[in-house]
């Protein structure tokens, strides 16, 4: 089964999933139309995926979306990933450079102050790419004696379904959102999808991350969004203090910190715990946003000889 083809039909598994959530029922059965074509265009002759397409088919008569839903992540989905996982290194190798190729020539022809920094090369010796999992290669970084995956292996898409579901339900989305990591850019892709106007501004704290994940995920679809802007910040503390101007201003602050993403550098995410922490507890308590931005902006100062 072709990988790509394969990646994509996750992806509206997803996406069905995800209107099960919202309880948006019409979009569902739109959505499994589609799907339901592609399936039986790809695995017509597999009979076990034959069978759990005929439940599905059942299951929508009579409006189970919650058997729809366990259906397709625990059964068809499960096999969708097999089929990944059965992709030999030649092909993921392959895969990888084609997504390289087309990364490089969108960050060259939209981001081109990053481009030039990948350029100069960054060391890599912490990082660790294995051609394994969902998507062409499983990506690691070493802190110390422990390794940090940057996103699933299992599903990096559902993963990040679940961290947009749960900004939507903090009251984080607003027309401009702030991310302090790039991570996978999975993330990204989820909110282009849902949000396609949102302006979408990205901080990038590990050029020697970012540099591997454009070597190896096919990115270029994100990379091309015409409201995306990245911006290389090692120290990434411009972060907080946009947060603060905002506050100050009486804006909504909509953010994501790729956690996982900064505990490659321990102390780094120790400080945005922290920040994140004092932000929501102070700020919607005493709602002083020049009182607590004036905080916020001292506590960075104060920490800044931390790194």
């Amino acid at each position: 089964m072709d990988a790509l083809l394969c990646r994509s039909i996750r992806c509206r598994i997803v996406e069905i999933c995800n209107c099960v959530y919202r309880q948006e029922y019409n979009l569902i059965y739109e959505y499994w139309y589609v799907l339901e074509q592609e399936l039986l265009g790809v695995l017509r002759e597999n009979e076990a995926i034959y069978a759990m397409v005929n439940e599905i088919q059942k299951c929508m008569e009579q409006c189970n979306f919650l058997r729809v839903r366990d259906i397709l992540t625990y059964e068809i989905d499960v096999f969708l990933l097999q089929q990944l996982n059965s992709l030999s290194q030649s092909e993921r190798k392959r895969l990888a450079k084609e997504a390289k190729e087309q990364n490089e020539q969108a960050l060259q022809t939209y981001h081109q102050d990053v481009w030039e920094l990948l350029r100069v090369g960054s060391d890599r010796e912490r990082i660790e790419c294995d051609y394994a999992g969902a998507e062409n290669a499983s990506i690691s970084v070493l802190e110390g004696n422990t390794k940090y995956r940057l996103f699933s292996v299992i599903n990096p898409w559902l993963e990040c379904n679940g961290y947009v579901n749960a900004m939507e339900i903090a009251g984080r989305i607003s027309e401009e959102m702030y991310m302090l990591g790039f991570g996978g850019g999975y993330v990204i892709g989820e909110l282009k999808k849902r949000y396609p106007e949102m302006k979408i501004k990205v901080l990038i704290p590990n050029l020697d991350i970012f540099g591997a994940v454009m070597s190896s995920v096919p990115l270029s679809h994100i990379l091309l969004y015409k409201n995306l802007e990245l911006r290389y910040e090692p120290m990434w503390l411009n972060f907080f203090t946009i947060l603060e101007s905002n506050m100050k201003m009486g804006n909504k602050n909509a953010f994501f910190i790729d956690k996982q993403e900064l505990r490659a550098c321990t102390r780094s995410a120790g400080i945005a715990d922290q920040l994140v922490k004092y932000y929501n507890s102070q700020y919607w308590k005493t709602g002083i946003a020049d009182n607590v931005g004036e905080k916020i902006y001292k506590f960075i100062a104060d920490n800044y000889s931390h790194f």
